[in-house]
């Protein structure tokens, strides 16, 4: 009897160590801050036009007044999102509970757009959020070989993933099919902000975009594909739109904890629906990825773009009609949080629809 309240003690002792540990890890996770990535964010830096670069934060008002607003409401965690500045000046709004960034963000000059690029890099830890809440090489091991199965809490055997399954192979199944091991569903580390967006002439720009930071779990037929695709067209849309004008661009994902859709996490056992450190279910596939960007002369012209992807094993990406229409169906309605969602708060003209040029599949 003694022995069994002595291995009840350990255990709640256990426990408690384990949510004191993840309760301090929560505490360290506010990022360094976007002040030196401001010149990100539309009307927040002065652009010196004859020496084609931005100079300096205006510092008039707050810097908030400038960034995107309302992101937060994808976050597991409203008060758990992290500002970060990653070198090559790249901004990110980051989701700790998740282990995912709910955007990034750049802004590219036409020096850069107008360069070519080469991809050179590989992923790494951030320097500037504790390692805790980052994703790492050994959630990515093997995933070439991942399918499209799931744990889910109570249950040994893995189920298939219905909708994965069906986009791989065409065929229905029922509810609750044991896990069919003969179809691949690899997952790619997939760019908010592209290696493609890293242009100009310093190489280290393309490779500081290789940072977990700035990474997604993404079908890799998905991220190979179209989205790859879509990532060049905006390098094109950029020389064909923005007579020389920067562009900004912001790249966010949806987690799938967000409203109602279907939740998924990833890890290197490979996917779950729950999210469990121990078993090595740690990050959130997120449901959605989406990209905005926007270019601008005072005075003269607005152009802006956009376009969203589920991510699922298939391709399917849309490019919506109005700015309104971004948000329309992640996993929310129409009148959910999502429609309050300014992302170029400084410039509303981003998001007038009058403005709006559709990147052509």
């Amino acid at each position: 009897m003694r022995k069994s309240a002595s291995l009840g003690i350990i255990h709640l002792l256990l426990l408690i160590i384990s949510y004191w540990s993840q309760f301090s890890n929560a505490q360290l996770c506010p990022g360094n801050g976007l002040m030196d990535c401001a010149c990100n964010f539309i009307e927040a830096c002065a652009w010196n036009d004859r020496k084609k670069a931005f100079e300096h934060f205006k510092g008039s008002t707050p810097l908030k007044r400038y960034l995107p607003n309302g992101l937060e409401v994808f976050a597991k965690d409203k008060t758990k999102v992290a500002e970060i500045c990653e070198p090559g000046s790249i901004g990110i709004f980051y989701d700790c509970e998740n282990r995912i960034p709910l955007a990034a963000t750049i802004v590219v000059t036409a020096e850069q757009y107008e360069s070519g690029y080469r991809r050179v890099g590989r992923f790494k830890s951030s320097e500037n959020i504790d390692p805790h809440f980052q994703q790492n090489n050994d959630d990515y091991f093997k995933t070439s070989q991942h399918i499209p199965c799931y744990k889910t809490i109570g249950s040994t055997p893995l189920l298939t993933e219905n909708d994965w399954h069906y986009e791989l192979t065409q065929n229905y199944i029922q509810p609750g099919t044991p896990c069919i091991k003969s179809v691949k569903s690899p997952i790619d580390r997939g760019h908010l902000i592209a290696a493609h967006y890293g242009l100009g002439p310093d190489k280290n720009r393309v490779e500081e975009t290789f940072v977990y930071t700035n990474a997604v779990p993404q079908f890799a037929k998905l991220n190979r594909g179209q989205w790859q695709r879509f990532e060049g067209k905006v390098i094109l849309w950029a020389n064909e739109n923005c007579r020389r004008a920067p562009i900004h661009i912001i790249v966010g994902s949806v987690p799938s904890t967000f409203a109602n859709n279907v939740k998924r996490f990833f890890g290197k056992p490979g996917f779950s629906d729950y999210f469990n450190d121990g078993e090595g279910y740690r990050v959130n596939v997120p449901a959605y990825i989406w990209t905005a960007a926007c270019c601008y002369s005072p005075g003269s012209f607005t152009k802006s773009t956009f376009y969203v992807a589920d991510n699922r094993p298939g391709q399917r990406l849309g490019v919506p009609k109005k700015f309104s229409e971004l948000f329309s169906h992640v996993g929310d309605n129409p009148s959910g949080p999502a429609k309050d969602i300014k992302l170029f708060p400084q410039w509303p003209d981003c998001h007038d629809d009058m403005g709006n040029v559709e990147i052509i599949s």
